[in-house]
C-alpha cells in the first residue's frame, strides 16, 4: 500500500481539480441549505465522490467519516476524516477562500493531516511526530508573546446560536486587545495558525472533519490546542482554541470566563 500522506495528498488534489471546475459556474439549483446558513453545493458532493472513491480504492477496509456521506461516527480502526469543501459559502459566492481537509485517524490519534488550497496551490501537511509543512517547507507557529500583539481568527457560530451571547462577549474582549479576522474556512484558519499567519484561532460547535487535519498541523508546528475549558475534549465538544502556545493562556482566560457557565467538558456538538 502507498504511503498514507501520499494517498491523502493525491485525494485532496483530485478533489481540488473538481472544485476548480465548478468555481464560478454554479447555477441556482446547484446549491441548497442543509440548515440555516449551512450550504451544500453540487461541488461539495462531486469533490467528495472523487475523494472517497480514491481513498476506498487505495485503502480498502478503512472507514470514512465525511461531511456529506460516509460514516457518521469515528471508528476504532483506521478512519479517514474528509471535508471535501471547507468554506462552501465562500465558494458559492466565488470568494477564493476555501480548502479541502483530509486526515487519517486510528483510535483517536491523528496520524496524517492534509489541507489543500487549490486556488493558491498551497499544500499544508503533517504527519504525527514528523513536523508540519507548507508545500516542501517546514512551518512553525508564530513567536508573538502577548494577546495585544496578536492577530486572531474566528468563525461565527451558525450551528450553535444558543451560544451567541457568550460568543459576542468573547469577541468584544478580543477585539479590544487584538486584531481579528474571519476567513470563512476553519481549515484555512488552522493552517494559517500553524504557519504563523495568525497567532490564535477560536471557534465552536465544529465537526470532526473541521478539526482533524488542522489540529495535527497546529500541534506539529509547535502550537497548542484545548477546548474552551482548557482540556483536550475538542473532538467531543467541537469547541476549540488553537494558538502559538505563547498566548494560549490569555486566550483561554477570556473564553473560559464567558463560556464556563454554559459548558462542560462532555458537551457534544450538533450531529450531522
Amino acid at each position: 500500500m502507498r504511503d498514507w500522506l501520499e494517498i491523502a495528498v493525491e485525494a485532496s488534489q483530485r478533489g481540488g481539480k473538481v472544485l476548480l471546475q465548478y468555481l464560478g459556474n454554479l447555477k441556482g439549483g446547484d446549491v441548497r441549505q442543509k440548515a440555516p446558513r449551512d450550504l451544500v453545493s453540487e461541488a461539495d458532493k462531486a469533490s467528495e465522490d472523487v475523494i472517497l472513491s480514491f481513498l476506498t480504492h487505495e485503502t480498502p477496509g478503512y472507514s470514512i467519516l465525511a461531511e456529506e456521506s460516509g460514516e457518521t461516527r469515528l471508528k476504532e480502526g483506521y478512519c479517514w476524516v474528509v471535508d471535501p469543501l471547507d468554506g462552501t459559502t465562500n465558494f458559492v459566492h466565488s470568494l477564493p477562500l476555501f480548502a479541502i481537509s483530509i486526515a487519517l485517524l486510528e483510535k483517536g490519534n491523528i496520524l496524517v493531516g492534509v489541507i489543500w488550497d487549490p486556488v493558491r496551490q498551497e499544500l499544508f501537511h503533517a504527519q504525527q511526530s514528523r513536523g508540519a509543512f507548507l508545500n516542501s517547507h517546514a512551518i512553525s507557529v508564530s513567536t508573538v508573546l502577548s494577546l495585544r500583539e496578536s492577530l486572531l481568527v474566528t468563525g461565527f457560530p451558525f450551528r450553535a446560536r444558543q451560544y451567541i451571547e457568550p460568543y459576542l462577549k468573547v469577541y468584544k474582549d478580543f477585539y479590544l486587545q487584538a486584531g481579528i479576522r474571519r476567513t470563512g474556512s476553519a481549515a484555512l484558519d488552522f493552517a494559517y495558525t500553524a504557519c504563523g499567519r495568525f497567532d490564535g484561532f477560536w471557534d465552536l460547535s465544529l465537526m470532526p472533519w473541521d478539526i482533524a487535519a488542522g489540529a495535527l498541523l497546529v500541534k506539529e508546528a509547535g502550537g497548542m490546542l484545548t477546548d474552551f475549558l482548557g482540556e483536550s475534549h475538542f473532538f467531543d465538544t467541537g469547541h476549540i482554541i488553537a494558538s502559538n502556545s505563547f498566548i494560549h493562556l490569555e486566550m483561554l482566560e477570556v473564553v473560559r470566563r464567558h463560556f464556563e457557565a454554559f459548558l462542560s467538558a462532555k458537551t457534544s456538538p450538533p450531529q450531522p
